[in-house]
């Protein structure tokens, strides 16, 4: 940081642009020789920002470099771990709906029984079933938990109902900028607005 409030360009620009909020403030265009005044303010504003833009980026650049190759060298040790985790998570899940296929299918054998011995007995088919439960795929080992979570996947976009829809902004003003005129739903309008070349 240092470095970066030493540099002299950077403190040439910091003294000019100082007090130009007050200046634009209190400047008065009344006349076309003051709108050309103006107009070479905001040319010296657009290449003064370009020039702090250039210097933020000699001394980020370096950086943001440093910050890529670590990142991408962490990513290399994560990698492992995580393809690692995909595999053991799935694994788990197969166990998990084989053993909840096998109690099923005990409970429906349980079920079955209870039926053919209510009829013998006359004893109420639950009350048989609660006499003999099926045991419970555990969803905790350890520190392992295995739950089930409502998710989603989108089959038809054409038939989602409208309020789960997003209007996409980038693509209307890019409609716009082409010369799209009328659009139901959006005000197409022009503004005034500046620049400098």
């Amino acid at each position: 940081m240092q470095t970066i409030e030493k540099d002299q360009e950077l403190e040439k620009i910091h003294k000019q642009t100082d007090s130009l909020i007050s200046k634009a403030q209190f400047f008065l265009l009344d006349s076309n020789e003051k709108l050309a005044t103006a107009a070479q303010v905001l040319n010296w504003i657009a290449v003064t920002k370009k020039k702090i833009e250039e210097r933020r980026k000699f001394f980020v650049q370096p950086l943001n470099e440093q910050v890529d190759k670590i990142n991408a060298l962490f990513k290399g040790y994560v990698r492992p771990l995580t393809d690692a985790r995909a595999i053991m998570d799935e694994k788990i899940i197969v166990w998990n709906r084989k053993q909840e296929a096998e109690r099923l299918a005990e409970e429906e054998k349980v079920r079955r029984q209870a039926e053919k011995l209510s009829k013998k007995t006359g004893v109420a088919v639950q009350e048989i079933i609660e006499s003999a439960p099926v045991a419970e795929v555990p969803k905790t080992v350890g520190t392992l938990t295995v739950t089930k979570r409502w998710t989603h996947e989108i089959l038809d976009p054409l038939v989602v109902p409208r309020e789960y829809l997003m209007v996409d902004e980038v693509k209307i003003g890019r409609a716009v900028r082409d010369g799209v005129r009328a659009i139901p739903g959006v005000r197409i309008y022009e503004k005034e607005i500046t620049s400098t070349r």
